[in-house]
């Protein structure tokens, strides 16, 4: 009976360590999940409180000019936690910053995580791959397949001969989605969209995926998809790399007219972005529709004389100009010592 009692005591005391020790591990996990949650999440959000407690004018400790430079430096812009998020009316959204040294700051994330189906947004890497792969004098006959692309409007026509450079013209600022196939099929559709499949493992840009060159959802209804944070990731290293400068240049043109083969004028191409000529500070975008999608937007501005950009990409939107005009103007009345990227032209 003795033996067995101790056996008994045993087995209990054996399950009484176990159960103290299962506790132990579901506390430790929770612990992990909380200090990871307050490094990630609460930390930022404190430090920005922080900052515009310190640095707001009527703060007496703003007062110390030398200090406030200092953090000034370090932390520009600052959340003015007192000025609402804007009233947007989408899915997603996101604004950042992104200095010469290659730091961001972000100051608007709305759903900035979630994919999300981005039309002809795609236009933009498809212009990246182009550039990768030909040159751009290279010339390329227009075939039936992309002369028939939906949303044409009559501009490419079956055996016309345009280069590299014209087509990109033609797919960045009027969105031509026969454009975009024409510069596909120049390598083989497939091969090309792997090719764009590649570039965006390649950038670390793991929730974006593409199915057509164009934005057009493919033959099994899929669309090409990302995120409003991976879309000004894509943005960053589009601004930053110097072989993709005609891609910039392109974004930022209001008319541009085409010649053909023959030196013969051809078509005159007119940006479909309602913001080019509407502040002067912005250097370009790329707008992007699907009835499935919304509207979508991406628009990069500059401050002169200031080596810093502000990226905002709109998706689903009902009306992505106003959006993003909300945007920008409300970054300086959220952001004390924010730059000012809303500059009227004349």
């Amino acid at each position: 009976m003795i033996v067995n009692f101790m056996q008994k005591n045993r087995s209990k005391n054996h399950r009484n360590i176990f159960i103290i020790n299962r506790q132990e591990i579901i506390l430790i996990i929770t612990g992990v999940v909380l200090i990871t949650f307050a490094f990630f999440v609460i930390r930022p959000l404190l430090t920005n409180y922080f900052y515009w407690r310190i640095l707001n004018p009527e703060n007496l400790i703003a007062q110390n000019y030398d200090q406030v430079d200092r953090l000034l430096n370090a932390y520009r812009p600052i959340r003015n936690w007192s000025v609402p998020e804007p009233d947007l009316d989408l899915y997603a959204a996101s604004a950042i910053e992104i200095r010469l040294d290659g730091s961001v700051k972000n100051l608007l994330a709305r759903n900035a995580d979630h994919p999300y189906i981005i039309a002809s947004i795609t236009k933009l890497m498809t212009a990246i791959v182009a550039i990768d792969l030909f040159e751009l004098d290279q010339q390329v006959t227009i075939s039936r397949e992309a002369s028939d692309q939906d949303g044409q409007v009559g501009i490419l026509k079956e055996g016309d001969y345009l280069n590299v450079k014209n087509i990109l013209y033609l797919m960045l600022m009027e969105s031509n989605n026969g454009a975009a196939y024409a510069l596909a099929e120049n390598r083989g559709v497939t091969a090309f969209i792997n090719e764009m499949n590649k570039k965006a493992i390649l950038l670390g840009l793991d929730n974006t995926t593409f199915v057509t060159p164009s934005g057009l959802n493919g033959s099994n209804g899929m669309g090409n998809r990302s995120t409003a944070h991976e879309l000004t990731q894509l943005i960053a290293y589009l601004w930053q790399d110097q072989d993709y400068e005609i891609i910039r240049s392109i974004l930022a043109t209001n008319t541009y007219p085409i010649y053909d083969e023959t030196s013969a004028f051809y078509y005159r191409v007119i940006n479909n972005n309602q913001l080019l000529g509407y502040y002067s500070e912005l250097e370009g975008g790329k707008t992007g529709y699907l009835p499935a999608a919304g509207e979508c937007l991406i628009s990069v501005f500059k401050m002169k004389d200031i080596d810093t950009h502000l990226v905002i990409v709109v998706l689903g939107s009902k009306n992505r100009f106003e959006d993003t005009k909300k945007i920008v103007e409300w970054l300086p009345k959220a952001y004390l010592y924010s730059s000012n990227y809303y500059g009227f032209r004349n």
